[in-house]
């Protein structure tokens, strides 16, 4: 990861900077007192090089930014979104290389990504906000990117993000409470996703065969228990009795 953020450091596209934690978080609090977002202010973008390597020298403590270009539109071409634009203006110089040494998730990532050769970064609506930054590394180091899909986050009958606090996200909960494999996974297919032939249940073979991730909705679908107990009748009523005694025991 050092040797990817020297690469941005040699062809200008990041910096050093060398602000202390008392600086940044008194910035950010006169940031919030404006009501401004708490992104960082850039103070040591304006460094040149020969100051950069004389502190560098003296062994002060320092972060590697990305230098996000001024005055710019960043595209993210969203599988499921379509084309969406960032200002560059409001996009961080994100720390990429913190002062430990280790890379932060956004340096990590976008390496990761490239040498493993991942052709689909999937990943949940929330990081839609970070796209940009990962969006520019890519075009930085010259390397094409991933088809970008940003998948809708499941959510509680209030439409409140499904969590440990409102509902069960335990796998072994669902096995404990009788739930069948094959029934949860025939839930969580129709979870954004619906059937060409509208079809409620369908094996996950057939379901391999027709899903395309283009036809994800970007809309976050509702987590129903009651939906999937119904679901889960199905399957159990379909067993043997002596397929239904195997499952049953412990």
């Amino acid at each position: 990861y050092k040797k990817y953020a020297q690469k941005l450091i040699d062809s200008n596209h990041a910096y050093y900077c060398f602000c202390s934690k008392q600086r940044l978080e008194k910035v950010r609090k006169e940031q919030q007192k404006q009501a401004k977002p708490p992104i960082y202010d850039q103070s040591c973008r304006k460094l040149d090089k020969e100051e950069a390597e004389k502190r560098l020298q003296a062994g002060e403590p320092y972060v590697i930014r990305l230098r996000v270009p001024a005055n710019q539109v960043i595209e993210v071409n969203d599988l499921l979104r379509g084309k969406i634009k960032f200002e560059s203006q409001v996009v961080d110089d994100q720390v990429l290389l913190k002062s430990d040494g280790f890379p932060t998730y956004h340096l990590a990532v976008v390496v990761d990504d490239h040498l493993m050769e991942i052709s689909h970064a999937v990943r949940g609506e929330e990081w839609l906000s970070s796209a940009p930054k990962h969006v520019l590394l890519y075009r930085f180091f010259g390397w094409p990117e991933p088809v970008w899909v940003h998948a809708p986050i499941l959510r509680n009958p209030d439409k409140s993000k499904l969590s440990k606090r409102q509902g069960h996200t335990d796998a072994d909960w669902y096995k404990n409470q009788g739930f069948l494999p094959e029934a949860i996974l025939n839930y969580l297919s129709l979870l954004g996703w619906s059937h060409p032939q509208e079809k409620e249940i369908f094996s996950l073979k057939e379901f391999i065969k027709l899903f395309d991730l283009k036809d994800l909705s970007p809309i976050g679908p509702i987590f129903d228990l009651e939906k999937l107990k119904w679901l889960n009748g199905k399957y159990i009523r379909r067993l043997s009795n002596q397929e239904l005694l195997e499952k049953l025991k412990p």
